[in-house]
């Protein structure tokens, strides 16, 4: 029998697709979700100033993701203190969507094109959203699988090797956080739509409850302790260092 084995970091499901679990990884989205429910930066330098964004009392929070390069993409956010559960919520999909397009959009820049092609790769964003779902609401991957309807490793085999008569998962592009389905003879009977538990929550707008602080943002909307410090002005710049310097 021929070798019907793939990377194992991958696996195909009915509901959401393609999941590729080391952009699900709780390492990466965890910081995130504990900033906003402390209302506090995971960089202590940021706890130590007093920030209020149109008027009212705000944080500042540290984030971003990782590549596979060994770089971290990551920038400030400043947010508001007091936010209900479910408005945090929504802070925390609009900045970790963002996040994503930062890094997807890195790895496909003119500079980068030739050594990584896997920039906006057919099972990126959903899997970066089912990751988000995990660290918010306590999941494991098991419970994911399950939800999503994983079909068997073999099954799964015939569905990768029809993703790659067109080019592989990297060359087939989705921009989009819902997932692209394949043909799957193990699926036929199964709903082709994201699972309401990982589709229940929108992102808020930017502007009103938090803010991405670009250079020539910072301005009367965003006040407080030494923003003219070259630490916070920088925060619209993207802080790519290596992980072993973070």
């Amino acid at each position: 029998m021929a070798n019907r084995q793939f990377d194992p970091r991958y696996d195909y499901s009915c509901r959401c697709g393609w999941i590729d679990w080391a952009h699900a990884d709780l390492r990466q989205h965890r910081p995130l979700i504990d900033q906003l429910r402390a209302e506090a930066s995971r960089v202590p330098f940021d706890n130590k100033q007093n920030y209020f964004l149109d008027g009212d009392r705000a944080f500042v929070i540290y984030y971003g993701f990782s590549s596979g390069m060994g770089h971290m993409l990551e920038r400030h956010w400043v947010i508001k203190k007091g936010l209900s559960d479910s408005e945090k919520a929504s802070v925390a999909l609009a900045i970790f969507e963002s996040a994503g397009r930062d890094l997807e959009g890195w790895q496909g820049s003119i500079a980068l094109r030739e050594f990584s092609g896997s920039s906006y790769s057919v099972e990126d964003m959903t899997s970066n959203k089912l990751g988000f779902y995990m660290a918010l609401r306590g999941l494991n991957k098991e419970t994911i699988a399950r939800k999503c309807g994983v079909i068997s490793r073999d099954k799964a085999y015939d569905v990768y090797v029809e993703a790659n008569k067109r080019g592989g998962l990297g060359a087939i592009k989705n921009k989009a956080s819902y997932p692209v389905y394949f043909d799957c003879e193990e699926c036929k009977d199964s709903p082709q739509s994201m699972p309401s538990d990982f589709d229940s929550i929108r992102p808020a707008a930017h502007g009103r409850l938090f803010v991405m602080p670009y250079i020539g943002y910072i301005g009367p909307r965003i006040t407080g302790d030494r923003l003219n410090d070259a630490h916070f002005f920088s925060t619209g710049m993207h802080k790519m260092l290596p992980k072993k310097n973070r």
